[in-house]
């Protein structure tokens, strides 16, 4: 993942950049920037429960929908 500088720091304890990444919310695509430490977290807990991924489809899945992906 691509990361950004933070160019316009306010306090000394805010993070020099941040990891980038597009997210869904609510179905409304938005910008995400996390520091390594929120990072981390958050990918500590997908590796846990990757039980709960969404499927994702392929192009043929969705066009036929009996298709296996």
């Amino acid at each position: 993942m691509p990361r950004v500088k933070n160019t316009k720091k306010k306090y000394a304890a805010e993070s020099d950049n941040y990891v980038f990444c597009w997210g869904t919310v609510k179905g409304e695509k938005v910008a995400l920037m996390l520091t390594d430490n929120e990072y981390n977290r958050a990918r500590k807990r997908a590796d846990k429960n990757k039980e709960d991924f969404p499927v994702e489809k392929s192009f043929l899945s969705m066009l036929f929908g009996w298709v296996n992906n």
